[in-house]
């Protein structure tokens, strides 16, 4: 007969044995997954897991081990490194002022972290080659602070600085910062540049006409009263206001009108003459004592010297000299920046070994070749050939053994004495 009597299931048995281990295994286990749970996602502080919470459930976020000095490691997390990070920067804007050409400004500032997360500064920074920055690496913790430093190297040209640096994080998008600076020589000069040509009113798409009346003002930012001596050679009583000019002011502002004798095709006057690069300002202003105002126009874009593949390359586009007395000279340098092009087989032999005039107004001699940093500095003593007082320009070019390049040289001759 049949014993009808349930059978133990071998599954059920061995489930029995194991319980005790069993036990002890969750056990152990749900204590991590307490640990690990805590303050990282809904889930973990139990909130309701379905498979709709699962699918928007973040993925964990690693941790990156950050060195800071003098200390053990410390862990930031890492996140998306194109997420902007929580700070604020005091002052918001990097404000040099005014800087003499080649002058060196230091700006301090304080970078707070405003968010809830570590962020990670690599020491590093993204933005002009005339700005650098001084910062410490490593974390900063929310709310928490930072000192820093930017560095500006002023240029030798008048222009305004406008522009941003960035401070790089390893942990998110960069920190963006605005750049404020005017470097001036002696006289804040405005416009910048003079265009000679406008569009026609009659005919906005076809050819240019002559510019019109222009306005040029001169500031000096230090308050300084000086006069206007000449405008391009010529007594300043023949322009308009031209009266005022000879007065002593901090300021002054002249008109002008005489572009109409260039075409504005061509940029040739009746002569045949190509239109001047610069406006020449005379002045009594100490280190002013020309002002130089580009002229555009578009036929000189095709007179423009290429480059190519010469391994040096003028830092600045044109060099005002100090002034000399008649049938003196002056000597300065002339920074050259070293970058051949990639893959480009060109030896540091290849530097500026030569220079010479093209023009009448002014003779040159290179007298030594140095190298500083980065760039290579060439000294150059240039002598103007006029003998009376006035301003001038002439050009220069430079020859190493397979390439050549030139640039304006612009000056003043000035007798001893005041100017009357």
């Amino acid at each position: 007969m049949r014993d009808e009597r349930p059978t133990r299931s071998p599954s059920r048995s061995i489930l029995k044995k194991a319980a005790p281990w069993l036990v002890l295994v969750c056990a152990a286990g749900g204590v991590t997954w307490v640990a690990m749970g805590v303050g990282s996602s809904p889930v973990a502080r139990g909130v309701a897991s379905t498979p709709d919470a699962r699918a928007a459930r973040p993925p964990a976020a690693s941790a990156k081990v950050v060195p800071l000095a003098g200390t053990a490691t410390a862990l930031v997390p890492s996140v998306d490194p194109t997420l902007p990070a929580s700070t604020r920067v005091e002052p918001s804007t990097l404000d040099f002022g005014w800087l003499a050409p080649g002058e060196v400004r230091r700006v301090e500032a304080v970078v707070t972290n405003t968010g809830d997360t570590p962020i990670a500064f690599t020491g590093n920074m993204k933005g002009c080659s005339c700005t650098s920055i001084e910062i410490e690496a490593g974390p900063l913790q929310p709310g928490a602070s930072r000192p820093f430093a930017a560095i500006m190297t002023a240029g030798l040209t008048p222009t305004t600085k406008k522009s941003s640096l960035k401070l790089l994080l390893s942990t998110h998008a960069a920190i963006r910062i605005p750049v404020d600076g005017n470097i001036v020589r002696g006289l804040h000069v405005l416009p910048l540049r003079l265009a000679a040509t406008n569009n026609n009113p009659d005919d906005p798409t076809g050819d240019k006409i002559p510019a019109k009346v222009r306005r040029v003002t001169f500031r000096s930012p230090t308050q300084t009263p000086f006069r206007v001596l000449s405008i391009d050679g010529l007594p300043v009583g023949s322009f308009p206001l031209g009266d005022q000019l000879g007065q002593p002011r901090p300021d002054h502002a002249f008109l002008f009108d005489d572009f109409d004798q260039y075409d504005p095709v061509t940029g040739l006057d009746a002569r045949g003459e190509m239109i001047p690069l610069f406006r020449l300002i005379e002045t009594d202003h100490p280190g002013a004592e020309v002002i130089e105002v580009p002229i555009d126009h578009p036929a000189r874009r095709a007179t423009i010297e290429r480059r190519g593949d010469r391994p040096w390359l003028f830092i600045e586009n044109r060099y005002v000299v100090g002034p000399v007395t008649p049938g003196g000279s002056t000597v300065f340098e002339i920074p050259i920046s070293w970058a051949p092009s990639p893959g480009a087989n060109v030896s540091s032999n290849e530097m500026v070994n030569a220079v010479e005039s093209l023009s009448s107004e002014l003779h040159a001699e290179l007298l030594s070749v140095r190298k500083d940093g980065r760039k290579w500095k060439i000294q150059i003593r240039v002598t103007p050939t006029r003998t009376d007082d006035g301003t001038y320009m002439g050009r220069i070019r430079m020859h190493s053994d397979n390439y050549n390049a030139s640039v304006p040289v612009i000056g003043a001759v000035r007798s001893a004495g005041p100017r009357t």
